[in-house]
């Protein structure tokens, strides 16, 4: 297990990276000049930011499609570096025993006398089988994600060091790149946290041990831990307008929507968090966090768009889970940890927002209040019921009540009133 961590991010990368070196990259494997010659044209060609127009004389434009697989592109020189790098600094096989924890295990298998033996265990407890400090027993580790990477090592501060400016003096002299000197920190992982990918690594802190084998208890190894940082989470929902200090705030700029599109959107922010940190050890101290942020924020704004007064009454009305007759509920709280599942087989989807060409009653299922078809439904809201007409419009007779069950249309035919004020687009 690595004992320090690296931790490097390349000071503004994408918009500093050379058009000329990536351009040799991508010539050394592929030997298309016309397929060449329009990565370079599209290098160069700029962008619109704000209306405003931007020359792209070095960089790939964030938000372009193929600027995250350039930048890997360009970015596997320093994989490559890196492989070489763990290739030299690797050595030996296995780590040598702790010489102070070998003498009291020879002591306690040649004593005879059980207390004494419990003695000897409780020490060796309390000393890690291995040297740490071996130094013909070294590690590498390395992850990148874009232009954020990390390097865990089993060495010492001085390999660090060294590490870090071999991969510093490369970025600069071939890649033209310089790393961020407030972002790039050396970390010792048994007694600070790294962050990388907004999740923080660290050597547990508490020991864990196994079952009894032959009268003793065994210690385990302690576990590198992935967690959730809670103070960057909350002030994401703090900047995001959910939480100020340590009460929580209705988003307002939602007040607009139907209930049940608030709901989803509240579900959705709730599933955001939780899917990226389904993994997090912590799982459980961060979902219960953010459900009450999101949950009592959302009964705050449900409380002002029906002008209910309290939280209270929102309850009362609607449920412990906000979905009342409506189709939609506040998501449940999730608790356990799925590690190494990247991913939630449940997605809110808002049709309203993507559908730009149905309409509102075809999104809910509505069906005409005339033949009943619910193909491209119309749905026709009314101002004034004195400007309805049905002596002059067979249509205006439908939201007023005049065509029922029990009263004839306008061909002597009895008809069902099913959807006032919805028509299908042919029976208008």
């Amino acid at each position: 297990m690595a004992q320090w961590y690296i931790e490097g991010d390349i000071s503004k990368c994408f918009d500093s990276i050379d058009h000329e070196k990536l351009m040799e990259i991508i010539e050394e494997r592929i030997a298309d000049s016309r397929f060449t010659r329009l990565i370079r044209k599209s290098l160069k060609a700029g962008y619109f930011e704000f209306k405003r127009f931007q020359h792209s004389i070095v960089g790939t434009p964030q938000g372009s499609i193929i600027s995250p697989i350039l930048c890997n592109i360009f970015m596997n020189k320093l994989d490559q570096f890196v492989s070489e790098l763990k290739f030299k600094f690797d050595t030996g096989a296995k780590a040598r025993s702790n010489p102070l924890w070998t003498i009291i295990q020879v002591r306690k298998t040649k004593t005879v006398d059980p207390s004494e033996k419990r003695r000897l265990q409780k020490l060796m407890m309390n000393l890690p089988s291995k040297d740490l400090f071996d130094p013909n027993f070294k590690r590498l580790v390395y992850t990148r994600y874009a232009d954020d990477w990390i390097i865990g090592v089993r060495g010492s501060r001085e390999d660090c060091v060294c590490i870090l400016n071999q991969v510093g003096a490369f970025l600069k002299e071939e890649l033209g790149l310089t790393l961020s000197p407030n972002k790039t920190l050396i970390t010792n992982a048994r007694e600070d946290r790294a962050l990388f990918l907004g999740t923080e690594i660290f050597k547990a802190r508490h020991q864990t041990f196994s079952n009894k084998r032959f009268g003793f208890t065994q210690r385990k190894n302690r576990q590198c831990r992935l967690e959730a940082p809670l103070p960057r989470v909350t002030k994401k929902l703090t900047e995001a307008g959910f939480l100020n200090g340590k009460s929580t705030t209705p988003k307002f700029l939602w007040l607009a929507n139907d209930k049940d599109t608030i709901i989803t959107l509240y579900n959705a922010v709730y599933r955001g968090f939780i899917n990226y940190y389904s993994f997090a050890m912590n799982l459980g101290k961060l979902s219960s966090w953010i459900h009450y942020i999101l949950k009592y924020s959302c009964v705050k704004l449900l409380a002002s768009k029906y002008k209910l007064g309290s939280q209270t009454a929102v309850f009362k009305k609607f449920g412990r889970n906000l979905k009342g007759t409506d189709k939609v509920g506040f998501v449940n709280a999730i608790y356990k940890i799925k590690q190494w599942d990247f991913k939630s087989k449940e997605v809110d989807t808002i049709a309203s927002l993507y559908a730009e060409t149905i309409s509102a009653a075809s999104l809910s299922n509505l069906s005409c209040a005339k033949c009943g078809s619910t193909y491209r439904v119309e749905m026709h809201h009314i101002k004034k019921l004195r400007d309805l007409n049905p002596k002059a419009r067979y249509l205006d007779l439908l939201p007023v009540g005049a065509v029922g069950p029990d009263r004839p249309s306008g061909n002597g035919q009895k008809t069902t009133k099913t959807n006032p004020g919805m028509f299908h687009e042919g029976s208008a």
